[in-house]
């Protein structure tokens, strides 16, 4: 099983991204920092405002949103794979962010320009169920 590791982040809640949420799959929190710091190369600042969701979390957002949000154990989210961030407030071209993310090995999603997400076959997963339950995240 993988512990998810702690990121320190700017938020849009005025400092830095709550610890709770303030986490990502291990195998992947070194290519977030390059993301970061090549964003800030670029003249432009990241500003997180979700990244990790426990499995409780991502049923009553589901249940508050149930358009947006996906059903629990189908969020990236929920196994450290994603993270939504402030494009408002980005300060470069979202085609050269999309450029350094995909560098990185992170995808944007078409439909949520908010949400970026890791695949899953690069941290040797075949599906998100599968992903979650490895860090400890599913109902109990």
């Amino acid at each position: 099983m993988k512990t998810l590791a702690p990121v320190i982040i700017s938020s849009i809640y005025g400092g830095l991204l709550p610890k709770r949420m303030a986490k990502l799959h291990p195998d992947i929190v070194d290519s977030f920092y390059e993301i970061v710091k090549d964003v800030k190369k670029a003249g432009g600042k990241l500003i997180v405002s979700d990244m990790f969701r426990p499995w409780e979390v991502q049923v009553d957002l589901r249940k508050r949103k149930p358009r947006l949000a996906n059903p629990p154990g189908k969020s990236y989210h929920e196994a450290g794979l994603a993270f939504d961030f402030d494009t408002g407030r980005l300060g470069i071209p979202m085609a050269e962010f999309h450029r350094i993310i995909r560098k990185h090995g992170w995808e944007p999603i078409r439909s949520e320009s908010w949400h970026i997400q890791h695949p899953l076959g690069t941290v040797g997963y075949k599906t998100i169920a599968e992903a979650i339950k490895d860090v400890g995240n599913w109902a109990k």
